[in-house]
């Protein structure tokens, strides 16, 4: 994609600080790159997973507060729906490497905890998305979070949001590159911050011109691999 890696947010963990409390942190970071004089149309944000839902949020807050929207946002297995009503949640089960619905119903009590889980900037999938930048939306085919990638892309072409959806025969990289160390880790003694592979937004700085309006199918598993890992490099 051309992108120079600049960094990524860090944001508090629940369940010590649950949400909006990543949210909040997310758009100040972003408020904080665009009063250094960074011009949004040379950055492109980025998540994986949860990070890929906090992206949207955070993008969805930076709207409601009237900043202006990066070149384009790409989200790796985007975890966007804290309700868990995904079909892929209970069918792609038995095949996803990582997840089953348990994990990720423990992880959204950590994060959520007696919150509204429906509510748009903690399930994004439920948001209207007008307004937001060009969306990549990766996602293996036999992950939990199938679902949530689908309808969120769904939701954004219905948006009038330009989007690429793009499906893989087997599970994103960040999913493969982690699951021989955390396959199915308890969430009762690993904290959000750990849970595979949970990474926090990350924003590139680039050019908006090499933003492509069609990515290449190699994007997700080679250079965003590099960016899904860019936490614990």
């Amino acid at each position: 994609m051309g992108a120079r890696l600049e960094g990524h947010a860090d944001y508090r963990l629940a369940p010590e600080h649950p949400f909006p409390a990543a949210v909040d942190d997310g758009l100040a970071a972003y408020r904080e790159l665009l009063a250094a004089g960074t011009d949004p149309r040379d950055l492109v944000m980025a998540g994986d997973s949860a990070g890929g839902g906090s992206s949207i949020a955070t993008l969805l807050a930076a709207r409601e507060a009237g900043l202006p929207q990066p070149a384009a946002v790409v989200v790796f297995s985007p975890w966007v729906d804290l309700t868990l009503t995904g079909g892929s949640m209970r069918s792609k089960e038995g095949a996803d490497p990582i997840f089953t619905e348990a994990d990720v119903r423990a992880y959204a009590d950590l994060y959520v905890g007696a919150g509204d889980r429906a509510q748009p900037l903690a399930s994004p999938v439920f948001a209207d998305l007008t307004g937001l930048p060009p969306l990549l939306v990766q996602v293996g085919a036999n992950e939990v979070l199938l679902d949530d990638a689908v309808r969120l892309a769904g939701r954004a072409g219905a948006d009038d949001v330009e989007v690429t959806l793009d499906i893989g025969p087997s599970p994103t990289c960040s999913s493969t590159s982690t699951a021989a160390s955390t396959r199915r880790t308890p969430p009762s003694t690993a904290p959000l911050a750990s849970s595979p592979p949970m990474w926090a937004p990350t924003v590139s700085k680039r050019s908006a011109d090499a933003v492509p309006k069609r990515p290449p199918r190699d994007v997700g598993d080679a250079r965003g691999c590099a960016i899904a890992d860019s936490r614990s490099a």
